[in-house]
């Protein structure tokens, strides 16, 4: 049990190296992609773990690659479902302006509320950025077209659509 609670510190301690490495990360560099800044802290604070882990501990090479990888998939897991889905959601920022609102929203003020605040915000620029960047898309002549990664990624979204029964593929 002792050998056991030993370890598992080992990635507790590595999951609040990672949300400390991202929240100074966001703060620092908040223009970067959410994603990609987290999934670089996530793996750096992996990283880290092991050699500290392999050093200080004398683990197995095998037990400090399992107890990197945990903290890994636990940072990934919650960068993916909550800063992700805060930054991303716009059911999230519908729930805040209604509960700013006094008086409530009819249908049509929120639509022109999510319209106006999405092109405000400059929705659509920053999601070109984001895929220009990760080589999804590609500019042609003044115009946006997918890559060869881009539409297996189109072809992937549609497949987990259809087998997830969430939202029609496009």
């Amino acid at each position: 049990m002792r050998w056991c609670a030993r370890f598992d510190m080992h990635i507790v301690i590595g999951c609040l190296f990672f949300l400390v490495a991202f929240v100074v990360t966001r703060q620092l560099l908040p223009q970067g992609i959410l994603f990609y800044q987290g999934l670089a802290c996530a793996s750096a604070c992996a990283l880290a773990q092991w050699v500290v882990t392999r050093r200080s501990t004398r683990a197995a090479r095998l037990t400090a690659t399992k107890d990197a990888l945990l903290t890994f998939l636990l940072a990934y897991a919650f960068m993916f479902t909550v800063p992700t889905t805060v930054d991303r959601a716009y059911s999230v920022r519908l729930i805040q302006q209604l509960d700013q609102s006094r008086d409530g929203m009819s249908r049509a003020e929120m639509e022109d509320w999510f319209a106006g605040r999405f092109i405000g915000e400059g929705g659509v620029e920053r999601r070109v950025r984001e895929q220009l960047a990760t080589g999804t898309l590609s500019e042609e002549h003044g115009r946006f077209v997918l890559t060869a990664r881009g539409r297996w990624l189109a072809w992937a979204f549609g497949a987990a659509q259809r087998i997830f029964n969430c939202g029609a593929p496009s």
